[in-house]
This record gives C-alpha cells, structure tokens and sequence, in this order.
C-alpha cells in the first residue's frame, strides 16, 4: 500500500436468524464504514533540484530571463533530497566578486510595452530609510523610529540591497525590493540582520540571492564567525544556506531590559 494512502474500511454484515412461531426481527443494519480520511497531501519536494523547478516555473509566468546567476552557486550540484540539511552544491568561495551583480532580467507582465529591467545586488552604498521601512510595512513588521533606522543603516558594516532598475538609469530611479545588512568588528564576528524581500517578487529566489552574495562579502573580508537570528518558521531557510542552531550548545542570550 503506497504511503499516504487511508487503509480500507471492512465492511462487516451480520447474519440474520429467524425460528417458526416468531416474528420476523426487523433486519438489523449492517454498521456504516468509517469515513475515509481525506488523502494527504504529497510531500513538498526538497532539496536544490525542486527549488530550481519552483523558480523556473516562476519565471516562466513573470517572463523572466536569468542571467546565470544560479550557476555561480551551483557549482557540482546535486540533489540533495533533504529539507533541512545545508545543501551541498553550495562552496563559500571568496573569488567572486560581489560589489555588484545583475542577478536576472525581469519584465512586467502587466507591462504592454515589454520593457525590461535589470534585477540588481548591491552592498557597499547608501540605502534610504524610507525604502526601508516600505519593505517593513509590506511584510508587516512593526515600525521603528526612521532617524533611529537610518543611523542603524549608516553605522552597519556592510548594507547590502537588490534593486529593480533599468539599464543604465541613474540611482535615484532604482527600485529597492530586498534589503538586508550586518554589523561586524571588522575582524572575527558578523551578525546579519533585517533581510526583507518585497513580497512582489518573492518566490524568485531573491532572499536566497542576498543571503549568499552578503556571506560572501563577509568571506571576502576574512570574517567567517557568521550569526543571524531568525524566528522559528524561517529557521529551515537557513539551515538550507549552511546556518546551524545552537552549535555546540552556544546559546543566544538577550538583557532584558528593568529586570
């Protein structure tokens, strides 16, 4: 019997008895079967080869055209087929350049003049606060102070950003749509923070994109001690990029605060 699939129910019928001189029982009904439990759901394929067929498909109804950008990742690659484990295919490597990447080309189907923009990494320049906390609204984070958000923006080690853009267009007509940054000693320790992907245009492989090419400015820079912290329905995302939880037992403690 194929996994997932309910077990019949067996019908069971009683026999009928009737001696002369009495009346005839009333035929006794025979027991309904149990219902059958809805059939489960098949498992969500995992691992590198069904995330692949997930963003192709994507893709394909936003007519969008990739630029390799996932062969620089996928060096090697294999199938996995596991969900939670780091995947494989991925090599940290520090030789490649990250100050700035097109990642893939994508044209608005909605667009009926069939122009195309450039989706773009960057990390090393300025990046607004206001643009910041329009990701913040979409995906429903709460509202932080905007003076206090820009000084957090300016004194990060590394903001990286992913912009929607036209070729060549000039930095005021850049489109922010995923943000995330990390504040560092510059030597041994990295923390990553706020990665945001603007939920228009997630399901691309974007949130994976600037968790990947921000590690490897990190790698780039000699620092390799990388934390994050993450609530608990997104710690799969990162144990897929080769984050682990609690490593050795170390443990992440907060003060709190008039205690």
């Amino acid at each position: 019997m194929a996994p997932g699939h309910p077990r019949s129910a067996t019908r069971m019928v009683p026999k009928l008895c009737w001696t002369s001189g009495s009346a005839l029982p009333a035929p006794r009904q025979a027991p309904r079967p149990a219902p059958r439990p809805a059939p489960r759901p098949a498992p969500r394929p995992s691992g590198p080869a069904a995330h692949d067929r997930r963003v192709r498909h994507h893709r394909r109804r936003h007519e969008v055209k990739a630029r390799g950008f996932f062969n620089i990742f996928k060096q090697d690659s294999k199938d996995d087929g596991g969900g939670d484990d780091p995947d494989p295919s991925f090599t940290w490597s520090k030789d490649v350049s990250v100050d700035e990447v097109v990642i893939m080309q994508w044209k608005d189907e909605n667009d009926s003049s069939g122009k195309e923009y450039n989706i773009v990494y960057r990390n090393g320049g300025p990046v607004d606060a206001a643009g910041v906390e329009v990701l913040c609204d979409k995906i429903d984070w709460p509202r932080r102070p905007q003076e206090k958000l820009d000084k957090a923006l300016r004194n990060s080690y590394l903001v990286a950003a992913v912009t929607l853009e036209e070729p060549g267009c000039p930095p005021e007509a850049r489109r922010l749509i995923g943000t995330a940054r990390c504040t560092s000693d510059g030597a041994f320790n990295a923390t990553i923070w706020d990665l945001i992907v603007d939920p228009e245009f997630q399901g691309l492989g974007l949130g994976k994109a600037l968790m990947e090419l921000l590690v490897r400015s990190l790698l780039k820079r000699d620092i390799s001690n990388i934390t994050l912290y993450a609530d608990s329905a997104v710690v799969p995302f990162y144990k897929r990029l080769g984050f682990d939880v609690d490593p050795e037992g170390i443990k992440g403690m907060f003060f709190k605060f008039g205690v």
